[in-house]
């Protein structure tokens, strides 16, 4: 399956490592995403604050907190009222300490395990980010 390019779309990613960071930032800007990137997860919080982000990409581990703290500010802090439609994929490689079910509660939209292909994670952030799904949750 060819996926279409995107572009015009700005992923915040936020995984664990800042080897993993740099290889997701540069196959997502490959890709056609605008990629802003964040070394822990109130650097997250403050570039959701200060930019028109489009998809959160974050670890359920993270430096500082854990995907979870993330999740529930955004959806629950009324400082970030305006950015609660963002949507948000946990991309982990920790399935066994963070299993879909418990990523689930968090009320991200998306959930991908880390393996050698980016193909997945790449679909899971056309999907929500497809202009028919933004303005679905405007």
């Amino acid at each position: 399956t060819r996926l279409r390019t995107v572009t015009g779309v700005q992923t915040c990613a936020l995984p664990i490592s800042p080897d993993a960071l740099k290889l997701l930032s540069i196959y997502l800007s490959r890709t056609g995403y605008n990629v802003v990137t964040a070394t822990s997860a109130e650097d997250c919080l403050a570039k959701l604050r200060h930019h028109s982000i489009d998809a959160v990409v974050l670890d359920a581990k993270l430096q500082g907190a854990s995907g979870e703290h993330v999740c529930r500010v955004l959806r629950h802090d009324d400082g970030f009222a305006h950015r609660r439609h963002v949507p948000v994929i946990i991309y982990t490689a920790y399935p066994e300490e963070f299993p879909i079910e418990v990523c689930s509660r968090w009320q991200a939209d998306e959930y991908v395990e880390k393996s050698g292909d980016l193909l997945p994670l790449v679909r899971a952030l056309v999907r929500l980010t497809s202009q028919d799904n933004r303005l679905a949750i405007s």
